[in-house]
């Protein structure tokens, strides 16, 4: 089934793409409410499209030629925002897990998005009303796997201290009992 991702975000993405030296690949991680438009069929209502990386090099150049309020925002109303790494919880090893998300046109971008299971977990830190609707939806997709949920989730909540683990346990908890309708995790 072919995925259905808005015309702006193609355009966005294209945009991106032109803006790259000739001879150039890279690599470019999504996640957020981006990946799920590109590649889990969501719809989300978001403008902001998370890279992950660091604020260096071609990352940084490309945000600042598509960042909040430039032009290619105001012609495609998404802009680029990059999420460090170590902001949004995940288990090593999410950048090796990362889908290669093929888009026809773009020639320099080689786009990847978080895996099903990193992308529940990284919405596990904020855990908004979107984010918990956003879980919600990916939890009911044919290849989540509740054994793998746990596993990735008992790595990435030992790389945060203390008050971070205990706030993502409960919002974890939450996930279990009232979407996936599993008896909670007691964590030690």
């Amino acid at each position: 089934m072919p995925r259905s991702i808005p015309r702006n975000l193609l355009l966005f993405l294209q945009k991106l793409d032109d803006h790259l030296p000739a001879n150039t690949r890279v690599p470019l991680y999504v996640g957020g409410a981006g990946a799920l438009l590109l590649a889990y069929d969501g719809q989300a209502a978001t403008e902001d499209v998370d890279f992950i990386g660091e604020r260096t090099g071609l990352l940084l150049e490309l945000s600042e030629f598509a960042g909040k309020d430039s032009e290619v925002h105001r012609l495609t109303n998404y802009y680029l925002d990059i999420v460090p790494p170590g902001w949004f919880p995940n288990a090593w090893g999410w950048s090796d897990r990362a889908v290669p998300t093929p888009i026809p046109g773009l020639s320099h971008i080689d786009l990847r998005v978080l895996e099903l299971h990193d992308l529940i977990i990284s919405k596990l830190k904020r855990f908004g009303s979107g984010d918990r609707e956003d879980i919600r939806n990916l939890c009911n997709r044919s290849e989540l796997d509740v054994e793998i949920l746990h596993e990735r989730y008992g790595k990435a909540r030992q790389l945060y201290d203390y008050d971070q683990r205990e706030r993502m346990d409960v919002n974890f908890r939450l996930v279990e009992e009232e979407i996936l309708g599993l008896e909670p995790t007691e964590f030690t």
